[in-house]
């Protein structure tokens, strides 16, 4: 007798089995085909029920104003829904109603509260995409998947991952908040902060882009990422953002800014592209997780004239750096930079004598 392994992965059975959804709801999408039976699936694991909500019905029973429960929405980052679809859930009138809560308790105002959505929304989606391109290329190596469509067996792996995911979100939150708490009681301004702002970026990467296959190009993009994260992090310092081929990232001080700026160039090169680093100091705006300024302006700028492989400097982060042993400092020609004016440079090398 031929063993020819489990029977393929079928979603439609999965719904009225093992995630006891109402049968006629299964069948009413399987009449439209395959796409909605993916939709309803994702909806029941993910949102933990099929919409059943026309938002006006939702927005009456979040007790919220209409208007501010449209704004909080799409504040979060979610489009606009025509009034006659039924497109929401539960979850979301649980959400939107334990914000308007708060504001009526508290006194704090809408806008406020629209800062707040559009800032945890706008966090929540690039983590959302990069869980889905983790989880896609996951599936393969996952064990205890039967066979079938990448696309209807991300809902068993997002059943096996989503209680991980959740876990770790809400321990990773309330461990920033407990970093950002200690570095404002060590005297650090969270809102202004006076701080060392950096840019690495990957030279000629546009040029690499067209040359590259989309694999190689994805793999030399995730070793970026992940080797300027690490190193950054480690040595003390915190990311930013990471766009792409670039990198902002900051440092309270100066000194280890630099050293952490020449071991990343050191560990480029070869076999993967060079690349190339700016760094300044100065007061800058902290605001929804993003950074604002004349230092960042001028760090985005200073790394477009540094050489491959090399970290270009300015007079304020040389002012502030002062004599280090093991550091050497080479002028160059000043640079009319745009928005800023005539700008001293300096090349940051390790002193080898």
């Amino acid at each position: 007798m031929t063993d020819n392994g489990p029977p393929p992965f079928d979603l439609a059975a999965h719904l009225r089995d093992a995630l006891g959804v109402d049968p006629d709801l299964v069948d009413a999408a399987e009449a439209e085909g395959p796409e909605q039976v993916r939709r309803l699936a994702q909806a029941v694991v993910l949102l933990g029920e099929p919409p059943r909500l026309r938002p006006p019905d939702a927005w009456q029973r979040t007790g919220a104003d209409e208007e501010l429960a449209r704004a909080l929405w799409r504040a979060m980052g979610f489009a606009n829904v025509p009034d006659e679809a039924v497109a929401l859930t539960e979850a979301d009138v649980v959400a939107l109603a334990a914000i308007n809560d708060f504001l009526q308790a508290s006194g704090i105002s809408a806008d406020t509260a629209i800062r707040f959505a559009r800032l945890l929304g706008q966090t929540m989606s690039r983590v959302a995409d990069a869980l889905h391109s983790i989880v896609d290329h996951a599936i393969d190596e996952m064990d205890g998947l039967p066979p079938g469509e990448n696309d209807d067996l991300m809902v068993l792996a997002a059943q096996l991952v989503n209680p991980l995911i959740e876990q770790e979100l809400s321990y990773l939150l309330r461990r920033h908040l407990y970093a950002g708490a200690i570095r404002r009681i060590a005297g650090h301004d969270l809102e202004q902060p006076d701080v060392t702002v950096g840019f690495a970026d990957v030279v000629s990467f546009t040029r690499l882009s067209g040359k590259l296959a989309e694999a190689d190009l994805a793999e030399l993009l995730e070793t970026f990422e992940a080797t300027t994260a690490d190193m950054i992090t480690e040595r003390g310092g915190r990311v930013i953002k990471l766009i792409g081929d670039a990198v902002l990232f900051v440092f309270d001080e100066p000194e280890p800014a630099a050293r952490l700026a020449l071991e990343l160039v050191d560990s480029f090169g070869g076999d993967q592209p060079d690349l190339r680093i700016g760094l300044t100091h100065g007061p800058v705006l902290s605001r929804l997780g993003d950074l604002f300024g004349p230092p960042v302006n001028l760090a985005s700028r200073l790394v477009s004239y540094a050489r491959p492989g090399s970290v270009l400097v300015d007079q304020r982060f040389v002012d502030r750096l002062g004599p280090v042993e093991d550091l050497r400092l080479r002028s160059v020609r000043p640079r009319d930079l745009k928005g800023i004016g005539t700008t001293a440079l300096y090349v940051l090398r390790r002193d080898d004598r």
